[in-house]
């Protein structure tokens, strides 16, 4: 939903007669779900299913999967599909979901969890370079492949000409003069997986390729600052790889995420060897907007070591997803890290992408 405007926004800038205009056009209501975005495609290369997260751009990946494994029993149940159903997958068509790992997957309670935790949302078409070249929106479509999938299949609340009423009711919700809920009443329309009460977290408005979005309350997001201790254990953290020899650290998997969980193994060891009654001290806790983000996944965790070290203090597996998220792309300043910090960080994780071979 980010970019999306809010349709107050449309009504402030542009003003009631444009807004007015914008809705007598053919227009398609959809319902937003508050779960997690979840999408996958498959490869025209090699014909493998690769999966996308929230941010659709960066496939997940194994160590994506390890620091967190909000997404794998999404991706367990679309890879136990039938081999003739991924076979017939058309490449470079992008399924996208609304993903609900349990019925109240963030701040709204659903009364039911879809069918299989997903709900197929849209369908895009990419080209060679992964950018959008056609938006599938026929509902027959969506059918079908919700059928194929075994999934539920979203459908439009509304596609066509508004009545002047509900047109009136939008302008007043844009003027922050009446409820969203008159919205659901004209539409004679309730929530789909809310059967009882009209529970729908936003409405998606789709006119001329525009799109704006129609929500029961801007919900005021309030993000939690940044902890300075985090910062002062990402600083111990690179004080301390930096008297580490990189150079000398030998991976065996051929597979770069393999080999950058290996590597980040055995400067995680030494780290706790040294340091571990330190950071236990600091009681450094998990972020709480990480928490409704799914849990340490220690599957491609294969270092003995480093499996005797989690089973001695559950509180290390989040000093790994540290370690595992700050050595993998390049970092900027930002806290306590200022630039001369930065680069001494990103002087490290060029050597660990040599030790594993990534270019």
């Amino acid at each position: 939903m980010a970019g999306i405007k809010h349709i107050t926004e449309i009504y402030q800038k542009q003003g009631e007669s444009q807004l007015r205009e914008l809705l007598s056009q053919d227009i398609r209501i959809t319902e937003k779900f508050d779960a997690f975005r979840f999408s996958f495609e498959k490869n025209p290369h090699n014909y493998k299913i690769v999966f996308y997260g929230k941010n659709g751009k960066s496939a997940l990946n194994k160590v994506d999967r390890t620091i967190s494994d909000l997404y794998e029993d999404a991706i367990t149940f679309i890879e136990s599909l039938p081999y003739e159903i991924r076979r017939d997958i058309p490449a470079r068509h992008r399924f996208g979901f609304s993903w609900f790992p349990t019925n109240k997957p963030l701040k709204t309670e659903y009364e039911r969890r879809p069918k299989n935790g997903l709900v197929l949302t849209d369908i895009t078409i990419r080209d060679k370079n992964k950018d959008i070249d056609r938006d599938v929106k026929e509902s027959d479509v969506f059918q079908r492949w919700g059928k194929i999938f075994n999934v539920d299949a979203a459908k439009s609340l509304h596609d066509g000409k508004l009545s002047e009423d509900t047109i009136n009711d939008i302008i007043s919700i844009a003027k922050s003069t009446a409820e969203p809920l008159l919205l659901t009443e004209n539409l004679n329309t309730k929530g789909f997986l809310n059967q009882v009460n009209p529970n729908i977290e936003a409405f998606v408005f789709e006119s001329n390729d525009q799109l704006f979005k129609l929500s029961y309350q801007d919900k005021v997001t309030i993000s939690e600052k940044r902890s300075q201790m985090f910062d002062v254990l990402l600083l111990d953290i690179l004080e301390h790889v930096e008297k580490f020899n990189i150079g000398n650290i030998k991976c065996v998997s051929p597979n770069i995420d393999e080999a950058y969980i290996e590597a980040i193994s055995i400067l995680f060891n030494d780290y706790v060897e040294k340091r571990g009654k330190d950071y236990l001290s600091y009681d450094i806790q998990k972020p709480k907007f990480l928490e409704k983000s799914g849990n340490f996944n220690s599957k491609w965790v294969k270092n003995p070591q480093t499996k005797i070290i989690f089973e001695k203090n559950s509180k290390y597996e989040y000093l790994y997803t540290v370690f595992l998220a700050n050595f993998r792309k390049t970092k900027f300043a930002g806290g306590l890290l200022n630039e001369t910090m930065a680069i001494r960080f990103n002087t490290k994780i060029e050597e660990i992408d040599k030790v594993i071979g990534d270019d």
